[in-house]
């Protein structure tokens, strides 16, 4: 990880080994039910490490402007529909992490840990939450990922 990100993520709480797992255990019980959101292990892991955390960051990035985000998979309630819509078309059941960009988008993350930037559509962002927190922070540009099984 960057140090210019970590140093971020460390003035927002975050620590090496964080885990934060009743926290997990309490945004499981009040999102997941039958025909809605379903946790998964990618996202338990993503949101025990970085669940709560906060960073309000702007300017010019790398190839976007810098972007801030907020871990609380909650800020998705309500938002099942499109979570499964989207996540389908591009072949991936996907499960709520929070919102990035100033509430601009949803975080979502598949089975496999790849995190995705959802909005009308569906963008890729990163190979997994380190990755793609570090993207957001920095200002990478994330790729629109469409076919099932497509290598962003």
């Amino acid at each position: 990880m960057e140090r210019t990100v970590e140093e971020l993520l460390s003035r927002a709480g975050w620590r090496p080994g964080r885990r934060e797992l009743a926290q997990v255990e309490e945004w499981s019980r009040r999102l997941d039910s039958e025909g809605g959101f379903q946790i998964n292990d990618a996202a338990r892991e993503a949101l025990a490490e970085y669940g709560g955390l906060k960073v309000d960051v702007h300017g010019a990035g790398i190839d976007v402007a810098k972007g801030g985000f907020q871990i609380d998979p909650l800020l998705a309630q309500g938002e099942e529909e499109r979570f499964s819509t989207l996540g389908r078309s591009c072949g991936v059941r996907l499960y709520p992490l929070g919102e990035a960009y100033g509430g601009h988008a949803f975080l979502g993350i598949d089975e496999r840990g790849e995190v995705y930037l959802l909005m009308d559509d569906v963008t890729w962002v990163a190979r997994d939450m380190t990755e793609a927190l570090e993207a957001i922070v920095l200002g990478k540009r994330p790729r629109r990922k469409s076919a099932p099984d497509a290598t962003p």
